[in-house]
């Protein structure tokens, strides 16, 4: 599993780095979105299994086969491990 951002930071890949993206990667992303950008990202760089988000807790028909996550409640995952 490797953790791919849209931030420079020392604990992920940046995106535009990243090569191909795995279904068995995680994104971060560290602001608003749509859903048609990412499906275009999507479709030229590969699907991440995992997508969190900073931003929204909740996006109704999120993109087919990638698992959503909103940061809060990445916050509280990490709170009870």
């Amino acid at each position: 599993m490797n953790s791919i951002s849209n931030l420079n930071n020392n604990y992920s890949s940046h995106i535009d780095k990243v090569g191909r993206i795995h279904n068995r990667d995680l994104m971060f992303w560290n602001d608003v979105f749509d859903i048609e950008t990412l499906e275009k990202l999507f479709d030229k760089k590969g699907t991440p299994g995992i997508f969190v988000s900073d931003h929204c807790t909740y996006c109704d028909n999120f993109v087919e086969g990638v698992e959503f996550l909103g940061l809060p409640f990445f916050i509280e995952q990490q709170r009870q491990m």
